[in-house]
């Protein structure tokens, strides 16, 4: 890839991460975590992503399963 490319491509990114980072809609803990991640080697980043993209994924689907649950007992009560 070109120079001139690289520093485009390279300028998007930092915009991109200014946008998030500046966006109302855009939690905190968001913020604070890209934030974090811009000081870091992002291949580093993207390997906790993955981990932290597994542990949620997991959490979620067990909180889904417990409400779920609450639920049909809650409806085959009389």
């Amino acid at each position: 890839m070109p120079v001139d490319e690289r520093t485009q491509e390279v300028r998007l990114v930092k915009d991109r991460l200014a946008w998030a980072l500046a966006h109302p809609a855009v939690s905190d803990w968001v913020k604070r975590g890209l934030a974090s991640a811009r000081q870091r080697d992002p291949v580093e980043v993207l390997n906790d992503l993955e981990l932290m993209t597994h542990v949620v994924r997991q959490w979620a689907s067990a909180d889904a399963d417990t409400r779920r649950a609450e639920t049909m007992r809650a409806e085959s009560l009389p």
